[in-house]
């Protein structure tokens, strides 16, 4: 571990103490419709910290999840 990576862990560290596990975590999540376009996916990434996305279908039943490295690679 380099100096810098060390330094950022320690920084973590001081940001979550003392933080519950509900503190933590996302409570509201977003989702995709099976009709979506990768415009909408990239927009809901970009407007928070979920990062992968559950898709459903017109009527809202889970079908996949579509994880953020998967949107951007060929």
């Amino acid at each position: 571990m380099s100096a810098g990576q060390e330094a950022a862990y320690v920084s973590e560290q001081e940001a979550i103490r003392g933080l519950s596990v509900k503190e933590a975590m996302i409570t509201q999540f977003s989702h995709l419709r099976q009709d979506a376009v990768l415009k909408d996916a990239v927009k809901l990434l970009l407007s928070g910290a979920q990062q992968d996305f559950p898709v459903v279908d017109w009527q809202g039943a889970y079908i996949a999840c579509s994880a953020a490295p998967g949107l951007l690679t060929p």
